[in-house]
């Protein structure tokens, strides 16, 4: 018969680590942050159009830093890996013992999460393409595309988490 409270800890120890992986990933990724400026990668994600993204490619040549750039969406697809785990195990583990709307809430957001890693690997894709050397207008639109429901994905799963953790915390004073 399986425990219910050493599933728990060891869906908490298994939290842990994917939140671990994900601040290493996050501190390597801000690493190249200041070196990528005037522009950010989130801004590249966003830019939109041809002209717009490749006046940032240009300025990451001109800056000596298209080898981050390059380096940063190769990686990328490992931090897809980390957060898209960690915010499915989260929203699973947030929603027992939550009301039922809530709790459901949860796990469609817990399901969505491969969803929002699909939409960045294609997002990068799309990247690849314009640092490449692609004029196609297609890229920049299809990176802005799926840069915004992979936003609303992830803040949304974020969001969901914190307000059931806080409503536990509420519900048991």
């Amino acid at each position: 018969m399986i425990n219910p409270t050493t599933t728990l800890k060891n869906r908490s120890k298994l939290l842990l680590l994917l939140a671990g992986l994900n601040v290493i990933v996050i501190v390597v990724i801000q690493s190249f942050a200041a070196s990528l400026k005037p522009f950010s990668i989130i801004a590249f994600e966003f830019a939109g159009s041809p002209e717009r993204t490749h006046q940032m490619v240009n300025a990451w040549r001109e800056n000596g830093v298209l080898n981050s750039v390059f380096f940063l969406i190769g990686f990328d697809y490992l931090f897809m890996l980390t957060y898209s785990a960690f915010l499915w195990f989260a929203c699973m583990h947030t929603e027992h013992g939550l009301p039922n709307k809530i709790s459901k809430s949860l796990i469609v957001l817990a399901w969505l999460q491969p969803l929002a890693a699909l939409l960045d690997s294609v997002e990068n894709l799309a990247l690849y393409q314009i640092i490449s050397g692609s004029w196609k207008p297609l890229w920049p639109i299809l990176a802005a595309a799926c840069a915004a429901p992979k936003f609303g994905i992830v803040l949304l799963a974020i969001s969901a988490c914190l307000f059931g953790s806080i409503y536990k915390i509420g519900a048991k004073k």
